[in-house]
């Protein structure tokens, strides 16, 4: 038996055409009768039933989720822009100035408050605090920074100026706009020129902002220093005194004045020479530590600067007839200002005038046969020359140095000097003409007089 697949009768396997509804049989439909009746009905019903179509999801509820996801990036967004858009408001700027002056922050000043197109350096930062500190309440000054900002947006004025100490501080002016987007204002400190009027001729060298500056001032005469952003500086300092090098300060108080002041320990001495009738007032010389000064017998003759607490030789020197008289005088230096010098009194002693000329021991020749009007006459600018001629020996000035001669115990006598700045010989001259010549160590190498 088989089963026709269009309405499920059983026909004799011979049958080509179902008796029932007239499907025609399929060659092999004799196969089929294998497959069970009732489990061919139910895979037959099954084919016959239309496939379900997919169910279409609702385009409103995929596009849900990236709305919420914009909206909260947009939201994050704009809460960035706020709180940069304070971070960087010219008000919070200003705060943050008036916050890092009470606390002394340097660094968070400098980064904030500018000079020209560059910012502060920390130095000079730290300057402007102690001028704004010195001139008055420093919170109260930080006050009016922030008022003055805020009226400036309110109003929309393009800049503005606030002042400390009667002088003007912090020009507030409209700058461009941070990141393109931002309202951005500039803290512009005012440069000031500073001056300094020389206590003497001696060099300074000083350190701006980690590099040195060299400055020689000219005495009593007020030039000028350089531009400085407004403050008051406490500069490191070297000076070049006559007998070395000192460190110290130079102070510039923007507070009190715009000139800068000197700050060394150093000393300035005021010579005081009391010539007596005997002695030529115009042959008058002064020297510390066998130094020549610039002596002006109806001058001030203020001398230095000399390193405090250091001992000087001072001693003033005359010509009275055919003597050489000399003062002596050795003095610890004090710490004294070029305005309020030590006082040193020299004073010769004409009772030399009685005594005749110290002699050495050892035999000079006198020239008695040469007339008094023929001697050479031994002096202080002669001296060198007169002992190269009487050697015979051109003296080498390019290798030694032969230093300034130095008159003592009535002689002048002077070294000579290597470029090791040891001694390779000397020579003593006195003012009868006897020479006496030194080695190394100051063994006598010979003697003579200049008059034979």
């Amino acid at each position: 038996m088989k089963i026709c697949r269009n309405c499920g009768a059983e026909v004799k396997d011979y049958v080509k055409v179902c008796t029932n509804c007239g499907t025609k049989f399929p060659e092999d439909a004799v196969e089929e009768r294998r497959v069970p009746s009732d489990e061919k009905l139910v895979y037959e019903r099954k084919q016959k039933q239309p496939l379900e179509k997919p169910v279409k999801k609702s385009k409103g509820k995929s596009i849900l989720p990236l709305l919420i996801g914009l909206i909260a990036l947009l939201a994050l967004l704009f809460g960035l822009y706020k709180f940069f858009e304070h971070k960087f408001s010219p008000v919070n700027q200003s705060e943050e100035i008036k916050q890092a002056l009470i606390d002394k922050d340097y660094n968070k000043l400098s980064s904030i408050l500018s000079v020209g197109d560059k910012n502060l350096s920390e130095s000079e930062a730290e300057a402007f605090a102690h001028y704004i500190a010195a001139s008055g309440n420093t919170e109260k000054f930080g006050e009016k920074l922030v008022t003055t900002t805020e009226q400036m947006i309110d109003n929309k004025q393009p800049d503005s100026m606030v002042s400390a100490g009667g002088k003007d501080a912090v020009q507030i002016t409209t700058d461009k706009k941070k990141f393109g987007i931002f309202k951005n204002f500039a803290f512009k400190v005012p440069e000031v020129p500073i001056y300094l009027t020389g206590k003497d001729d001696k060099k300074i060298v000083i350190k701006v902002n980690g590099e040195e500056q060299d400055y020689t001032p000219t005495l009593d005469s007020r030039e000028r220093l350089g531009n400085f952003p407004l403050g008051n500086y406490e500069l490191d300092a070297t000076k070049t005194a006559i007998n070395g090098e000192v460190q110290g300060k130079l102070l510039i108080n923007m507070s009190e004045s715009d000139d800068a002041q000197e700050s060394f320990d150093v000393a300035y001495i005021k010579t005081n020479v009391e010539i007596p009738e005997a002695v030529d007032k115009n042959s008058v010389m002064v020297y510390v530590n066998n130094e020549e000064m610039d002596f002006d017998v109806n001058g001030d003759n203020v001398f230095g600067p000399f390193l405090a607490g250091k001992k000087l030789k001072i001693y003033a020197e005359g010509e009275a007839g055919n003597q050489t008289l000399v003062t002596n005088k050795e003095i610890e230096t004090p710490s004294a200002s070029s305005d309020n010098p030590a006082d040193i009194d020299l004073i010769f002693d004409t009772s030399e005038l009685t005594q005749e000329p110290a002699k050495e021991t050892i035999i000079v020749r006198e020239s008695d046969e040469k007339d008094a009007s023929e001697q050479i006459t031994v002096t202080r600018e002669n001296v060198q020359s007169l002992a190269e001629a009487w050697s015979g020996v051109g003296f080498d000035y390019d290798r030694y140095e032969y230093r300034t001669p130095v008159y003592e115990d009535g002689k002048y006598g002077f070294g000579i000097f290597d470029e090791n700045d040891e001694i390779v010989g000397s020579f003593d001259v006195y003012k009868d003409g006897t020479i006496i010549e030194y080695d190394e160590d100051g063994q006598i190498i010979r003697n003579g007089n200049i008059n034979d």
